[in-house]
């Protein structure tokens, strides 16, 4: 046994040298190397998000003079800065260098306060901003709604001596609300009160869709599609701010035909209407109630109800000076018209 066992180990070493000769690829086999797992780096991004303030509207509403601001969190690598430079660039055009402090939050982390105030152009529905820090663009370029908003087109007759028309037209912003008619008693009264006052609460729901650019769909299903589960599956109300924009006279008396809709107290089956609402913010918006939005400023307002079926491909259109009763300078103006779904893609 002793001899037996003895001799296997070497028999075994044998067999594996003659294999391995007969075999160079065996020979040539190395175990796999695996590399070593880098954890990713988390990358910093760094953006000024800036606040417009109450704008102030030249008087031909081509420009707006608005207060900016932003508190704009600065690399760790900065925390030794006690001062720096920063600019503000409007469409792409610098608005001129001011000096910032850095102050430290209650974290430890950098940060300066942007204060500035800028004069806008109104000619374009949108304003590009862009932050620039020691001379250096810092962070991405941001497009905010320009506020006083009108068309901005200069009118070649008032050089040549010829009647200068006034124009009615509706403007970049649209806003959606899902408002289930209510039984107000009495019916609205904002007819008769239709300019809100700076001393004067109003706000407007959370949910509520600001849309600025009018080429996109109304994502109206966000807010209906509890009420609109499919295609033709019911109806709901929806009301509609639509800004205006004006030239030489007031939109207030130009959509008699828009209505909303209330119920009567104690009987819901007995369905009212009541003249759209006109609202006015060109000289400023007051303050919402807390957990409420603001009503962008700089703008007229038409504001109505529309029952509008469960949809995918729906088509809101709204029309200002519908009986043409107005003789205006640009009478192609005046139709506004957007794509919508109530019910979710």
């Amino acid at each position: 046994m002793a001899k037996s066992d003895h001799r296997r180990p070497l028999c075994a070493v044998a067999v594996c040298l003659a294999i391995a000769a007969a075999s160079p690829a065996v020979a040539q086999i190395r175990p796999a190397t695996v590399p070593p797992i880098r954890p990713a780096i988390a990358k910093e991004v760094f953006a000024a998000n800036f606040r417009l303030g109450q704008p102030q509207c030249a008087p031909d509403y081509s420009r707006a003079t608005v207060p900016v601001s932003a508190r704009v969190l600065l690399p760790a690598s900065m925390a030794g800065t006690a001062k720096l430079g920063y600019a503000i660039h409007v469409d792409g055009a610098n608005s001129g260098s001011v000096t910032a402090t850095v102050q430290r939050d209650p974290a430890g982390r950098p940060y300066f306060d942007v204060a500035r105030t800028l004069t806008l152009r109104t000619a374009s529905p949108e304003t590009l901003l862009r932050l620039y820090v020691n001379g250096r663009a810092f962070g991405g370029v941001e497009t905010v709604a320009t506020p006083c908003r009108l068309r901005g087109v200069p009118d070649s007759r008032a050089a040549t001596g010829q009647p200068r028309y006034p124009d009615l037209a509706p403007g970049p912003v649209v806003i959606a609300e899902y408002v289930p008619p209510m039984p107000p008693d009495p019916p609205p009264s904002w007819p008769i009160a239709p300019v809100l006052s700076l001393g004067r609460p109003f706000g407007l729901g959370s949910a509520v869709l600001i849309e600025n650019d009018v080429r996109r769909p109304l994502e109206l299903w966000r807010q209906t599609s509890r009420n609109c589960p499919r295609k033709s599956d019911a109806f709901v109300t929806v009301r509609f701010y639509v800004s205006i924009v004006a030239d030489g006279i007031s939109a207030r008396d130009y959509f008699p035909h828009e209505r909303t809709y209330y119920f009567l107290s104690g009987n819901p089956e007995q369905q009212r209407q009541a003249q759209g609402y006109y609202l006015d913010t060109r000289g400023g918006s007051p303050t919402p109630p807390t957990g409420e939005r603001a009503l962008p400023a700089g703008y007229e307002w038409a504001v109505f109800d529309r029952i509008l079926p469960c949809t995918l491909s729906g088509i809101f259109e709204f029309r200002i000076d519908q009986a043409n009763r107005l003789r205006e300078r640009d009478e192609g103006n005046n139709i506004l018209r957007m794509r919508y779904a109530t019910v979710r893609p």
